[in-house]
């Protein structure tokens, strides 16, 4: 998969970008670390038009004229809360080169770190999965290469990050360290549109048993009110500002989902509301549930497959919040099997598009080096479009395996006939 990427996907893109007569993209870090470097080294405004006009520089060769020619184009402004600027600190003084450098293999190694902290939740006396070394070496490799992850590194999305978080943030659930998985939490927030869902999910399940579970809210209040009041002691005034380029993002970002790509969009709007409406209503039904029991994974990891659906988060690298999905899907492989001839269907189905991103990104590589005269055309973008088949595919079957739960079932009924 990284050959491909290397051989056949980065050429096809510098072709593309030539094309429109811009500059090779520089990744999606380039505006945050450019932001905060400006910020905490020289005190600027990270929201400003000033600084939106470098970072344009950067990446178009020129400023845009968004009230003209360039009206849509994506003006590649800083689109965070201020407070990422602490994630990034370390990074301020080195040049941007190094930074993508050591952000990659950062954040490696952070998707390495979220396939332990899954897997340690997993390995519980109910499920008794216990991947050997091997294969769990295997399940590394395979997430690192796996196309959303390539994606993800080559532009070193901090979404990884949040990927990161979200599941220290169970695995301290797991073990009862309510306070902390709070914090990690509220630092998930950096990117708020893929905090959304488990902040609201956690907090209903807080409202389960507040007595024993109020250390969680403690612990995500306490942090997020830190970061946001620093965030207002370095640069006052910032939220305000943030608020103002979320909407102006949604001028000049096309915003869609996986629905409509599936329904097209006038079909999935209605679609996504009654989905994410029984999404809470399970949520209420599944608050008392025990974080250190597995069906309180499962259930995480169905929410997650449901906000890779149903959220407007469309680029193929948000699918790396489907891991615990596939993790809690291969737990339960040979129960599922044995559920009879379409939940088998489902996952071959699952298995042939896990397993044909990777043949056919090795096809493609190997067509090129023996070959590279021969002209792929799109090829380039085939390993991706496979990977956007596989987010129901997970969340079917992950509501199948909830069913083996007790309670499952009956809350699930009475969520799809409210």
């Amino acid at each position: 998969m990284w050959l491909f990427a290397h051989s056949v996907l980065l050429p096809a893109q510098r072709a593309r970008y030539a094309a429109m007569g811009q500059p090779m993209d520089v990744g999606d870090l380039y505006p945050r670390w450019y932001g905060a470097r400006e910020l905490l080294l020289h005190h600027r405004d990270p929201y400003s038009l000033q600084i939106s006009r470098e970072i344009q520089l950067a990446y178009y060769g020129r400023p845009l004229d968004t009230a003209g020619a360039d009206r849509g184009r994506d003006e590649q402004r800083f689109a965070y809360p201020v407070y990422v600027v602490f994630f990034l600190a370390p990074t301020i003084e080195l040049p941007f080169s190094a930074t993508q450098t050591l952000a990659r293999w950062t954040l490696a190694l952070l998707a390495a770190g979220s396939v332990l902290l899954w897997l340690q939740v997993l390995n519980c006396k109910v499920l008794n999965w216990r991947p050997s070394a091997p294969i769990t070496a295997t399940l590394i490799v395979l997430t690192i290469s796996s196309p959303p992850m390539v994606q993800a590194l080559r532009l070193q999305q901090l979404a990884v990050l949040v990927a990161f978080l979200l599941a220290g943030c169970a695995a301290l659930l797991f073990r009862g360290r309510l306070f902390w998985a709070g914090c990690l939490l509220a630092c998930a927030t950096i990117k708020p549109q893929l905090a959304l869902l488990p902040v609201l999910w956690l907090l209903i399940w807080v409202a389960g048993n507040w007595r024993q579970r109020r250390g969680f809210v403690f612990g995500f209040a306490a942090a997020l009110a830190f970061l946001i009041a620093a965030g207002e002691a370095l640069l006052p005034g910032w939220l305000s500002e943030f608020v103002q380029g979320l909407i102006a993002y949604r001028h000049y970002v096309k915003v869609s989902s996986l629905l409509d790509l599936y329904l097209t969009a006038r079909i999935a709007m209605p679609v996504t509301i009654v989905l994410l409406a029984v999404l809470l209503t399970l949520c209420f039904q599944w608050r008392k549930s025990p974080a250190n029991h597995p069906v309180f994974f499962f259930r995480f990891a169905w929410m997650l497959a449901v906000m890779v659906v149903a959220l407007p988060i469309l680029p193929p690298f948000n699918q790396i919040f489907l891991l615990p999905g596939i993790l809690a899907v291969l737990s339960t492989w040979n129960a599922l099997r044995e559920r009879g001839l379409f939940v088998t269907v489902a996952c071959s189905m699952a298995a042939a598009l896990l397993l044909s991103s990777w043949l056919v990104a090795g096809t493609l590589a190997a067509i090129h080096a023996i070959a590279p005269a021969i002209a792929l055309g799109r090829a380039w973008t085939w390993p991706s479009l496979l990977t956007f088949a596989v987010p129901p595919v997970i969340a079917a079957l992950l509501l199948v395996t909830l069913q083996d739960f007790p309670g499952t079932r009956k809350s699930q009924a009475a969520a799809l006939s409210g």
